[in-house]
């Protein structure tokens, strides 16, 4: 895989077809270690998946078994609830928890095979759901290769790494650690298309330098917002992203009050906030949907149905999950947070890496190895390139960071293995340690090589598929 990495003259002339083509070669690796996967697994929750004849529908035509083995291999685990729900919407109250937008999106592509003219199949839902997500992460693939070119050849010289840059970027996301999990019927390829696309739009929407810029700047912002919000209804994690214009719009309140009291900058503000709405109602919205079937009009309210705010996400994870601050910190649990731990580790370091060191050294092939954590910040005098490429990189750090926090203090720890996917900084880091052939120094003389970091991403992913598709643990 590092031969692949190592971005030759021919990849570079055709990236996005070498990526797709890359894409098909890696699918094509976990797809035959899913079919040869032994047994059933100690669950076999997946063959009680509804059939069409208890949904009343009447089925012209059945998979064959191999077909219907090689769905079967996909739906583990969380995938059950997914196609379920897809299948018959949410009917018990933990099935909130699943993401709202992802089983309607799932729904309208089952729906539309029918539409078509195509007799509805046996397991219509997980098939559409595999489609869901492999169309959505090839689609990440390549929204990732275009918000890093953007990033990469903001800088004010000719970066001629940034082709180089945005390639390995892109590679690292077909293989990221989540693995078989953005292949099967999962949230998280989605979500990555929504969010990458999102932080696409974000990025060039304050790339203008010029006045005549300003009115589609503010538009891309709030459109930025719109699409960040729809990944929030995906994944409830995406809200963590509405930091991105709290922060902008913190600052540019201040502007306004001390400096710049223009038309512009209102606008900016103003466009900021709603973006932060859309992002916040995208949250909300399955919350009141939730509120209405189980709170409304009901002879006994649910215990979260009196709550100050009455949230069914909260109350699922809390009381089915146990989910809470410190609380999955058990002994028993020590062997997910051993697993846990090279994610959470690389995710806070490399969110450190945007957040506190200056970018133009690393994306000119120069990366030197800094030690994290010492105090180069950007200073007023630098160019606007410069300020707009750092300042963009550290907002997209910033959620990233808060991510592996919570991860960590909140939820299922192992979790932050794919929910990590969706995170581009992560890419970045480890691509600009791969194109200048340079290794991460850390306090006290350790270093990270990246060719040893990449060789762990593809065995976990190897080794994870299997395990998934023969429903074993860790999921």
């Amino acid at each position: 895989m590092l031969s692949i990495l190592d971005v030759s003259k021919d990849l570079s002339q055709y990236p996005q077809a070498s990526l797709i083509a890359l894409f098909i070669s890696w699918k094509l690796v976990l797809l035959f270690i899913a079919i040869a996967s032994p047994g059933l697994g100690y669950d076999t929750s997946t063959f009680l998946l509804p059939s069409q004849s208890s949904l009343g529908i009447n089925s012209e035509i059945k998979f064959k078994d191999p077909s219907k083995h090689i769905i079967n291999k996909f739906v583990r685990w969380d995938a059950i609830y997914f196609t379920q729900i897809a299948q018959r919407g949410y009917l018990f109250e933990q099935e909130w928890a699943f993401g709202w937008g992802f089983t309607r999106l799932v729904n309208l592509v089952g729906r539309s095979i029918s539409f078509m003219g195509i007799a509805r199949l046996s397991h219509s839902e997980a098939m559409a759901g595999i489609v869901v997500a492999h169309a959505s992460h090839l689609s990440s693939v390549l929204v990732l290769y275009k918000l890093s070119m953007a990033i990469f050849r903001s800088n004010q010289r000719e970066n001629k790494n940034a082709l180089a840059l945005a390639f390995v970027s892109a590679c690292l996301h077909i293989i990221a650690p989540a693995g078989i999990f953005l292949s099967a019927p999962y949230a998280e390829s989605l979500f990555s298309l929504l969010q990458f696309s999102g932080f696409l739009l974000y990025a060039k929407s304050v790339e203008g330098k010029t006045q005549s810029y300003l009115i589609w700047r503010d538009i891309g912002i709030l459109f930025a917002g719109i699409l960040l919000g729809f990944a929030t209804t995906v994944r409830s994690n995406g809200i963590v992203a509405g930091i991105i214009f709290a922060y902008d719009a913190v600052l540019d309140a201040i502007n306004l009050l001390l400096y710049n009291r223009n038309l512009a900058t209102c606008r900016k503000l103003l466009c900021e906030v709603l973006a932060g709405l859309a992002i916040a109602i995208g949250a909300a919205m399955p919350q009141y949907l939730a509120y209405r079937e189980f709170c409304i009009e009901q002879e006994e309210l649910r215990p979260w149905c009196l709550k100050y705010i009455p949230s069914v996400y909260a109350w699922v994870q809390s009381f089915y999950w146990n989910n809470g601050f410190m609380k999955y910190w058990t002994v028993s649990n020590v062997p997910l947070f051993i697993l846990a731990t090279p994610m959470m580790f690389f995710m806070t370091l490399s969110a450190s890496w945007a957040i506190w060191e200056n970018f133009e050294d690393n994306f000119d092939g120069r990366f030197e190895g800094h030690t994290v954590g010492h105090d180069r910040f950007m200073t007023a005098q630098q160019s606007h390139a410069e300020t707009y490429l750092s300042g963009v990189g550290r907002r997209l750090a910033l959620p990233q960071l808060v991510l592996a926090v919570l991860a960590f203090t909140n939820s299922h720890v192992q979790i932050i293995t794919r929910i990590s996917s969706g995170y581009p900084v992560f890419y970045w880091w480890l691509a600009s340690m791969i194109v200048s052939k340079q290794n991460q120094k850390l306090y006290g003389g350790f270093k990270i090589k990246p060719e040893l970091v990449v060789r762990v991403m593809v065995m976990y992913g190897l080794i994870q598929g299997g395990l998934f598709s023969s429903f074993l643990p860790p999921a």
